[in-house]
């Protein structure tokens, strides 16, 4: 186990974060679970504990409101859609952004090569683990109204990727045809988080580093690392 060397937030700083970004009033009873979403589970033993069961809660109720919120905001789509979309948005690669773009993301110490790796799947079991925490303090119908808020604001995005083409691997290898590069796909080290064994796999275009992706499937983590090349390369919009 590793101390947690850069806590994103903790006390009055996290307190305010709270009011000013959510309407949450923390007081001293609360505070303590709230400074718990912030601590990830590479960090902590199962005595002491992390976000992982926070995480588990929160992301139960997303997957109430979000399979609420689709129903009623799409009534064409089969279930079949329904439930390949909401495990699309769930992913922990675009709960990770979402966390980012909510100013919940957690920083790692650039000497801490693990948590870098992880910090897709860190920052989405914050977000999650905020919600948990949110419904256990303040109750459902409160994080409801943050949850579709959200998604509300996002509506364009879920639009989107209902049409998107989520083979990212194909991306790359087109876009590797198209410039002449030979692309590769390695598998690195494994890491043991949240009970599971994820692989991490990098993507190297004419044996030059150019991201990573870590997943519990290879094929998935291949799929990681291309979808991070896609933003390093900047070339989402030429697919």
């Amino acid at each position: 186990m590793m101390n947690n060397p850069n806590p994103l937030r903790q006390g009055k700083e996290l307190q305010e974060f709270l009011k000013t970004h959510f309407g949450i009033r923390c007081g001293k009873k609360t505070l303590p679970l709230f400074e718990l979403v912030w601590r990830p589970q590479i960090y902590c033993d199962k005595k002491n504990g992390g976000n992982e069961r926070l995480s588990f809660l929160g992301d139960s109720i997303l997957k109430s409101v979000l399979g609420e919120y689709m129903f009623e905001k799409f009534p064409y789509w089969d279930a079949n859609l329904l439930e390949d979309m909401q495990e699309r948005i769930l992913h922990h690669a675009r709960l990770g952004r979402m966390a980012q773009r909510l100013q919940m993301e957690y920083h790692p110490s650039s000497e801490d090569e693990d948590a870098l790796l992880l910090r897709d799947h860190i920052n989405s079991d914050i977000l999650k683990a905020f919600v948990g925490a949110t419904f256990l303090t303040k109750g459902y119908p409160f994080i409801r109204r943050i949850i579709l808020s959200q998604l509300k604001q996002q509506e364009q995005t879920i639009q989107e990727i209902g049409s998107d083409n989520t083979n990212y691997k194909g991306k790359i290898i087109a876009w590797s045809q198209r410039n002449k590069s030979e692309i590769r796909f390695k598998v690195n080290k494994e890491i043991k988080y949240n009970g599971k064994i994820l692989h991490v796999v990098s993507l190297y275009a004419n044996n030059e580093w150019i991201s990573n992706g870590c997943d519990t499937l290879v094929k998935n983590a291949e799929q990681h690392a291309s979808l991070n090349a896609l933003d390093t390369l900047s070339i989402h919009n030429e697919f």
